[in-house]
């Protein structure tokens, strides 16, 4: 671990998103803030999928919709996994 990272400490676990490449390796380099802790209520797969969704939702208003500032969408299924996130 850097020596100017703030957030963390060796024995934090942690879940983010990892590079567009290397992410099956054993160790990935990251940025500070592309990772958070992990909550201690939920296990690590858990604590995994929660940046897939929120990366799914923000492709698919800012690079499949292209959406911009001030305009509105109907967001169906806002209780699934991705919907959640996007409202």
């Amino acid at each position: 671990m850097g020596s100017k990272i703030t957030k963390f400490r060796v024995d934090d676990s942690v879940y983010g998103r990892t590079p567009m490449t290397g992410a099956f390796q054993e160790y990935v380099v990251v940025g500070e803030n592309d990772i958070a802790k992990a909550p201690k209520n939920r296990s690590l797969v858990e604590s995994a999928s929660v940046p897939l969704a929120g990366l799914t939702a923000y492709q698919g208003l800012f690079d499949w919709l292209q959406l911009k500032e001030k305009q509105s969408i109907l967001i169906l299924g806002g209780s699934g996994g991705v919907g959640h996130i996007v409202t």
